[in-house]
């Protein structure tokens, strides 16, 4: 169990920062502050991940 656990932690986590970046790269793209899921609502990749 110890080796999955760490594999998915790591996953879960890569998945995080995917998504963080997408949404801030769209925020900042449309001159935005905040990262919502509204505001990139046709961004592929994001689509994809959310």
């Amino acid at each position: 169990y110890s080796n999955a656990s760490f594999y998915l932690t790591d996953v879960l986590e890569y998945f995080a920062a995917e998504v963080s970046e997408l949404a801030g790269n769209v925020a900042r793209d449309n001159k935005k502050n905040r990262n919502h899921p509204k505001i990139c609502p046709g961004h592929e990749k994001l689509g994809k991940l959310l």
